[in-house]
């Protein structure tokens, strides 16, 4: 219908925003030709983020298992994030020229929807704290102590300031650093189009605002009170207020079908578990209730792996993996498909802000999806190397924010007259985080403790696991 084109067309001009944050402070348009022409905008954000070095320390981040010189084919988050990036590239290829009814042609989107989705697929994991989710865990755990210890620790801090930090969250601290940490010649950060930006936004509200049963979009949240100026004025330029850019949808049916698959690849590659383990047990969930998708990559899957498995020359490991190669294709290409369906089924939903879930909880294939995962939580993710790994973390994590608050506040009270041992560990934090919390301090739009806080999560935030471990060893050999 024409007032289905002008709606559609309207959005993804205002959805793909090309302006940046240093254009609206300057009262600037955004540079000619922002959707076409040599390099795009997008295409120029893409790149900002592949060669930003909070982006290089995700090759020293846990996805699941510890690095070991034995296994050193198991993915680390850059490589967990590089292919999050390609197969939402895909996913948009797919839809841009297959469906390129559901884009306008005035934003170019067989140039620039799928380069956003690569962006935001490289930099949905940026924020995350070493140590994979355990590190979040064990940040909220040390300011529930904190407060426990201390009732009037959060004392001047409003709720949502409070819940920051009660609630420390990777996506907002990925929010934060394209927009400020990752100081570039001034404190815009990357400076990313308002675009891209709301696309790389997976949960829309602040912290004190979440309602998981509400919008899966709200079940968590996604910026700090620090970001709110800018995510108002993305909100304002978009139009997506406390609404999910449609292509975040999509990122997160490819982090999650990437996850769900590739873990499992990686337990089967490390030993934890054979290809056999999970035919059997998709096999067993299979005649529980008899699946399409499930039946149909267990059938090519085995197919396949009757062919090879007549091949005198391969070895039993060989088997194993080509077998879970074949499986890896055949169950992201099954996942990749269905999720595909269930956008263009929702899209007009999507687009008015009244989609609630995730496309592959609705889509064909959503039992697929949902065995996979159980399969890694009770097989993989309770491995005793997972768990050891960890406790390492927490105890790394928990160790450093004891020693980096006490150092904050002893450079900051007391200046010159702060302890060697403060100075030394205050001069560890990066100068870019330094700059900024003083800028932040100057401005005084946010209570300072609430500042100093930001600054010793933003340091730990950018550790990578080894970085991590070094500096704890380090300092706690220094203090005694």
């Amino acid at each position: 219908m024409p007032e289905d084109k002008a709606f559609i067309k309207a959005f993804w001009e205002k959805a793909m925003c090309p302006i940046r944050m240093k254009d609206i402070a300057n009262s600037r348009d955004p540079l000619p030709n922002a959707y076409t022409g040599t390099r795009t905008a997008f295409e120029s954000d893409h790149d900002r983020i592949l060669f930003s070095t909070p982006f290089r320390r995700l090759i020293d981040k846990t996805q699941v298992f510890p690095l070991e010189k034995k296994y050193d084919t198991i993915r680390r988050r850059l490589t967990h994030s590089y292919e999050v990036s390609s197969l939402a590239r895909s996913f948009g290829n797919d839809l841009v020229f297959n469906s390129p009814e559901l884009f306008p042609n005035s934003i170019s989107p067989q140039r620039n929807i799928p380069v956003v989705l690569a962006t935001i697929g490289l930099v949905h994991d940026m924020g995350n704290p070493p140590f994979g989710h355990e590190g979040e865990s064990a940040i909220q755990y040390w300011f529930r102590c904190r407060v426990e210890d201390n009732p009037n620790f959060f004392e001047g801090f409003s709720e949502r300031q409070q819940q920051d930090f009660l609630k420390f969250e990777g996506n907002a601290q990925t929010v934060r650093i394209v927009t400020h940490l990752q100081v570039l010649n001034d404190l815009y950060g990357l400076n990313l189009t308002l675009g891209s930006l709301s696309a790389l936004l997976k949960y829309v509200v602040p912290s004190d605002k979440v309602n998981k049963k509400e919008d899966l979009a709200k079940g968590k949240f996604g910026y700090f009170s620090s970001e709110r100026e800018v995510v108002a004025e993305m909100e304002s330029y978009t139009g997506l207020v406390e609404q999910r850019n449609p292509l975040t949808y999509i990122m997160e049916a490819c982090d999650d079908i990437a996850y769900s698959v590739l873990d499992i690849e990686d337990a089967v590659k490390k030993g934890v578990i054979s290809y056999a383990d999970i035919i059997s047990y998709l096999k067993s969930e299979n005649e529980k209730e008899a699946d399409h998708y499930i039946s149909e990559v267990i059938d090519r899957t085995s197919a396949d792996y009757g062919n090879y498995s007549g091949i005198d020359d391969l070895s039993y490991h060989e088997l194993n993996d080509i077998a879970m190669v074949k499986f890896r294709v055949y169950a992201i290409n099954t996942l990749m498909q269905s999720a595909r369906q269930s956008f263009a089924d929702n899209y007009s939903s999507i687009l008015r802000g009244e989609f609630k879930q995730d496309l592959l909880k609705v889509c064909g294939a959503n039992r697929l999806s949902k065995v996979l995962k159980t399969f890694c939580y009770r097989h993989i993710y309770r491995n005793r190397d997972v768990l050891g790994l960890e406790l390492q973390g927490f105890n790394t994590i928990t160790g450093l924010l004891d020693i980096f608050w006490d150092a904050i506040n002893d450079c900051e009270d007391k200046g010159d007259l702060a302890s060697p041992f403060s100075k030394y560990v205050f001069e560890r934090i990066s100068e870019n985080y330094r700059r900024v919390f003083h800028h932040t301090v100057s401005q005084k739009k946010l209570p300072e403790a609430y500042c100093r806080m930001q600054l010793m999560t933003d340091m730990l935030a950018g550790m990578t696991d080894t970085y991590a471990v070094t500096t704890y060893e380090d300092l706690h050999q220094r203090r005694k």
